[in-house]
């Protein structure tokens, strides 16, 4: 009903819309050196060590400002979901996503960032070396822990959550109520008509992508090997470990996610490997 006349039946509400955000002065940046290399691989064995966690956006940027790199495309985040205009407007840039994984790269991306890093690790430590994405058995072999126990998920169990009821990663977790079977046993979910797509995603912490050392780590030390990011495998067609777009079944270590389209779902850890001598 239109009634334009002042009234004490009429009230109102605003809304705040944000057309533009500022830039934000970064605070200087880290050292990379031989002792953060240390603090952030772990050694699976004598020639091998992996990333304790995804590449984040803080490290991404100082390759950026580095080497005066193309920035990840931030309109792939418009189709994911109707409240993203904060992720394609300040995820790639703003310092409150410093330690959030980088998503929207290409494998040429990744490849250019690894021959910057094995620039700054080869003038950091004189160790003959090299990083690149891990193989697959090599990332199964991490997720796995040191005793590379056969096992559905990185904490070394088949249940997705812990004794209080957690979630212990980050994927999309539907409600029960929404879960139903087709004829064939397949497991389907019935959502009500036009819902959002991110509905109960929330249930595991994280609506969205979470920030790089979240949630529990594994034996190896390792952060997010199921869930937040999914991961890309050298020379393959698949990504590992699923994300945080994935449902229950995608989040298992055995599984591939034959999905290689540049999105704010796939990021990327690297495995350091030494050379013989």
């Amino acid at each position: 009903k239109i009634n334009a006349k002042a009234s004490p039946l009429n009230g109102f509400r605003y809304v705040i819309e944000v057309v533009e955000w500022s830039p934000v002065k970064r605070k200087k940046y880290f050292l990379i050196n031989k002792k953060y290399f240390n603090n952030f691989f772990t050694s699976i064995n004598d020639t091998l060590s992996i990333m304790n966690y995804e590449v984040s956006n803080e490290l991404y940027n100082y390759f950026l400002k580095s080497k005066d790199y193309s920035r990840p495309d931030s309109s792939l985040w418009n189709d994911k979901f109707w409240y993203a205009n904060q992720y394609a407007n300040k995820y790639h840039w703003h310092p409150n996503f410093d330690k959030y994984p980088v998503v929207n790269i290409s494998m040429k991306d990744v490849e250019a960032f690894s021959n910057w890093l094995t620039e700054k690790y080869l003038k950091s430590t004189k160790v003959n070396a090299y990083f690149r994405l891990p193989k697959e058995i090599e990332w199964v072999h991490a997720a796995r822990g040191k005793d590379n126990i056969p096992s559905y998920y990185p904490w070394g169990g088949s249940f997705i959550r812990n004794t209080k009821g957690s979630f212990l990663c980050n994927f999309r977790p539907y409600l029960e109520m929404y879960m139903n079977y087709d004829n064939y046993g397949n497991i389907i979910y019935d959502l009500p008509p036009n819902s959002d797509p991110m509905l109960c995603a929330d249930l595991d912490g994280y609506s969205i992508v979470a920030p790089v050392k979240s949630y529990y780590s594994n034996e190896y030390g390792l952060y997010n090997m199921s869930g937040n990011v999914a991961e890309m495998i050298f020379n393959a067609d698949f990504t590992k470990g699923g994300s945080w777009t994935s449902e229950i079944h995608e989040v298992t270590i055995n599984n591939r996610e034959y999905n290689l389209n540049i999105g704010p779902d796939i990021g990327f850890r690297l495995v350091l490997v030494k050379k013989n001598e």
